[in-house]
């Protein structure tokens, strides 16, 4: 999907709330499917001497630093096997 618009509306208190976002994920893609969404594209960004950001939010201990660091002590390989990353 990209490029698509949510709107949820909350009837109790009758407001409305408007998300956009450029893409999706389910929860079986692998680290190398959301790498190639979100990780090529600012690699690539930043190669072209610009800045770059990727933000993780989620609960505290849903794995967000262990998603983006891999492994403590592991090089390149400890990243989930991303075949894209080295």
């Amino acid at each position: 999907m990209q490029g698509k618009l949510l709107h949820l509306h909350d009837s109790a208190k009758g407001h409305t709330s408007e998300f956009v976002f450029d893409g999706v994920l389910d929860a079986a893609a692998g680290q190398e499917a959301v790498f190639q969404s979100v990780g090529a594209p600012l690699v690539a960004h930043v190669l072209a001497g610009f800045n770059a950001c990727c933000f993780a939010y989620g609960q505290t201990g849903s794995g967000k630093t262990h998603s983006q660091f891999g492994k403590v002590g592991v090089g390149i390989e400890g990243v989930g096997g991303c075949k894209s990353c080295g």
